[in-house]
């Protein structure tokens, strides 16, 4: 009589049948629009095939521009023909650098299954003693995303150092900036590092659209959005964050959750909707999360901006007004490098003039509204006004 009254929770509510491939973690089969930046990269890691150590690779960029992706797809491509050629001399290790280097030494070796590396309460010596043992000859590919907030947080980079000076090594860095020296204090390290640069470029709208079509295949049932919509989707993540494909998809993703909600497809309102809601939410939550000294510096780079050292000055200066004490050096590198992991801070390159050489500048992420974080932080931790 009338079937099970169960089966209309199934087959109602979410638009999508599978998640995950508007997920930042979905590798797809095929990369769109990257194809010149693959031919480069696994010219590049060949050798490994033969059981060589490839050249050193930098892979740069602004966000949301395939590098990560790009380089997963091919390194699971890479494992599966040295499996197959019967190649067992290729260590292959991808990890998400930051804060110290013997925990990100731990979590490398932990990407390449090799167990015993602790991620403390030894000295980075002993943590690499143990790490040579188990690698032994190997060649090892060590992949080190996002390596410019590492460098930040620790700018003479043991870790980088030692990769760098362990035979048969490859270090892949991915980095948002193009020149990353800038944030090495070691010249053995800027002596010995100078990998084969590969540029990913910001996808144009027309791009953004193919990446978005070929994943909402994969992620909705069918009908829950037009190829239409998916063209407006890509023009509005693309006037909001320019050729963000991981922005892209976060929106289509949003997007997906609001149209359900109200029982229909994904249209213009719910696509304008999401945006205001990443744009306008999203992006300010963090600020929610930080100490006083963090917001101190943030409040800092808000109101300013400039280098490293301009920030610690004036952040040191709202906590002596607060009753807090200043901080070191050491903590700025720390506190800037967290908040550039948040999100919040940038930094930029400035030349000082030809043959000078060029500096970093400290700037608030030009997502968010700086009389907004102003005002936030003011309200929340009583800094003074600027006198």
């Amino acid at each position: 009589m009338g079937g099970d009254p169960y089966v209309s929770l199934f087959c109602s509510g979410s638009l999508l049948i599978d998640p995950t491939a508007l997920s930042p973690q979905y590798i797809p089969e095929e990369l769109l629009h990257r194809e010149e930046q693959c031919k480069q990269i696994a010219s590049t890691l060949s050798p490994a095939v033969y059981g060589n150590a490839p050249y050193p690779l930098l892979l740069f960029g602004p966000a949301g521009t395939g590098k990560t992706v790009t380089i997963r797809r091919l390194l699971l491509t890479l494992e599966n023909l040295c499996k197959e050629r019967k190649v067992n001399s290729v260590l292959i290790g991808y990890i998400v650098a930051s804060g110290r280097s013997i925990s990100n030494l731990a979590a490398l070796a932990a990407s390449m299954r090799l167990r015993g590396v602790p991620r403390a309460g030894v000295s980075f010596e002993e943590c690499w003693r143990i790490f040579n043992d188990l690698t032994g000859n190997k060649v090892v590919i060590a992949v080190l995303d996002e390596i410019d907030k590492m460098l930040v947080h620790e700018p003479e980079s043991i870790l980088l150092y030692y990769l760098l000076s362990r035979p048969n090594t490859s270090v892949v860095a991915i980095s948002n900036q193009g020149e990353i020296t800038g944030l090495i204090k070691d010249e053995r390290i800027i002596s010995r590092f100078n990998p084969k640069r590969v540029f990913f470029p910001e996808y144009t709208a027309p791009q953004l659209k193919d990446i978005l079509k070929a994943r909402a295949e994969k992620a909705f049932r069918p009908g829950a959005i037009t190829d239409e919509m998916l063209g407006y989707c890509a023009a509005v993540a693309m006037a909001s964050k320019g050729g963000d494909a991981r922005y892209a998809l976060d929106l289509l993703m949003v997007a997906s959750e609001i149209a359900a909600k109200r029982g229909s497809c994904i249209d213009k309102t719910s696509i304008d909707e999401a945006n205001e809601f990443l744009r306008s939410e999203t992006i300010y939550r963090p600020l929610e999360e930080l100490n006083r000294v963090e917001a101190a510096f943030l409040l800092a780079v808000a109101e300013r901006g400039g280098s490293p050292s301009e920030i610690l000055a004036l952040a040191n200066d709202y906590l002596l007004k607060t009753g807090r004490e200043p901080v070191s050096n050491r903590t700025r590198a720390r506190v800037l490098g967290g908040l550039a992991a948040r999100g919040l801070v940038e930094y930029v390159h400035r030349g000082l003039g030809r043959g000078r050489g060029f500096v970093y500048d400290v700037v608030l992420n030009p997502r968010l509204s700086k009389s907004r974080v102003i005002a936030m932080l003011r309200q929340t931790w009583g800094f003074p006004e600027e006198e």
